[in-house]
């Protein structure tokens, strides 16, 4: 009986530990997402397009639109890295859509739009980059790692 007891135990709990695979779209998007970065650094632009419509694609599918709106900004912080531009239509088209304020924070910080950022709302990796451009310091900052600061003007 106590045999019985311990196995019934034992798959109660090694049941428990057994999950649901995560859905394809997650790891495709993330993929594509990583790939868009490393080409468009790399300087492929095209192919890097190409990885980025794809994420978006895979995106789609699960229906959340603050994911939309998260890879759109990662596109527009890696153009800003490169010091470009970004047309930032598609993500003004999801913020009507549903507003995160995290997340309109870092797009007017990457828009260099800094009256309109609130500090909290930022990632607190970016908190003293930000107050660095805000206050037009040229230089380094040490956030637990020294980063070499470019002025942007846009």
């Amino acid at each position: 009986m106590k045999k019985i007891l311990w196995i019934l135990i034992g798959c109660f709990f090694l049941g428990g530990c057994g999950s649901k695979p995560a859905p394809e779209w997650i790891s495709a998007s993330f993929n594509q997402l990583e790939s868009y970065k490393k080409n468009y650094l790399r300087g492929k632009e095209r192919i890097a397009e190409l990885n980025f419509r794809k994420a978006i694609e895979e995106i789609k599918t699960s229906g959340d639109i603050q994911i939309m709106e998260k890879a759109y900004l990662t596109k527009y912080a890696i153009a800003t890295a490169a010091l470009e531009t970004f047309d930032d239509r598609e993500y003004l088209r999801l913020e009507a859509l549903q507003q995160t304020p995290e997340y309109t924070h870092f797009y007017h910080f990457l828009k260099g739009s800094f009256a309109k950022v609130d500090v909290n709302g930022l990632p607190p990796q970016y908190i003293g980059v930000f107050k660095a451009f805000r206050n037009g310091n040229q230089g380094y900052i040490d956030n637990g790692s020294s980063m070499a600061l470019t002025y942007l003007s846009m």
